[in-house]
């Protein structure tokens, strides 16, 4: 019977299921918290209207600093609030990802896990779900409230005078031009990339479990001394990583 594919975001909120009410706090706490960035920028700029129009007093000065101390507890409490309950809500969901995997595992066909490397378990449940954790405790927090409230300021300066809407719009796009080139051979790379990591992790958890052998007869076995040389020798992690990334490898080797 031919198995239809459920969309992977469809498939990893199924998992937000017991943290939704933490989630919807988060984004609703870092909305709150970047508009409260916005109140301290507000305050100055009342203060120097009022020393524009030659109406400044010492109590309205007071006030103004207050308002803005306020927006900028406003702004590091919610931040701090946002990203307790985002943390919290993306390892409980990671936590589930990873017992669904196990108890997957424990139901495969013993063939099937025997013809897997163990790098590459390891990398499916250890460090692919990881990179699941920034999104979920980052993203869709972060962005979606720094999304949010550049939007509205975009919507009331088109308002004000579409010249100044659209003069917005010209650092975005120019930023788009770069990044349009560096990421087009991304998929390419990452595949690579991710090939030779599993094929180290593999290498290195090999080399752990068979350590007692090693110590205890001092010798290595041939296909992990093998294995090592192509790892190192062969430079298998600087050919691919110099391409992937280039400027942290030069880093390293200095």
């Amino acid at each position: 019977m031919k198995q239809q594919k459920d969309n992977w975001v469809k498939i990893l909120f199924s998992f937000a299921a017991p943290c939704k009410g933490k989630m919807a706090l988060s984004v609703f706490c870092a909305i709150l918290s970047v508009a409260g960035g916005f109140i301290p920028f507000w305050a100055v700029y009342e203060i120097l209207l009022a020393f524009i129009n030659q109406n400044v007093t010492l109590n309205g000065i007071l006030i103004w600093c207050l308002v803005g101390a306020v927006g900028y507890l406003l702004r590091v409490a919610c931040h701090g609030i946002s990203t307790i309950m985002a943390h919290i809500s993306a390892y409980t969901i990671l936590e589930g990802i990873r017992l669904k995997i196990a108890d997957r595992l424990m139901k495969a066909p013993l063939g099937e896990v025997m013809g897997r490397r163990i790098g590459y378990l390891k990398n499916i449940i250890m460090d692919k779900v990881e990179d699941l954790e920034p999104p979920l405790a980052h993203m869709i927090p972060e962005l979606t409230s720094n999304l949010l409230l550049p939007v509205a300021i975009f919507t009331w300066m088109m308002v004000i005078d579409w010249r100044m809407g659209l003069a917005v719009l010209i650092a975005p796009v120019l930023a788009m031009i770069p990044m349009f080139f560096l990421m087009r051979n991304y998929n390419s790379q990452y595949a690579a990339y991710m090939e030779a990591n599993n094929h180290v992790n593999s290498i290195i958890i090999e080399y752990v479990e068979g350590i007692e052998v090693v110590k205890a007869f001092n010798q290595i076995l041939p296909d992990l001394a093998d294995a090592l040389d192509y790892c190192w020798l062969d430079c298998l992690f600087p050919d691919v990583c110099s391409v992937f990334f280039r400027n942290l490898w030069k880093c390293g080797k200095h």
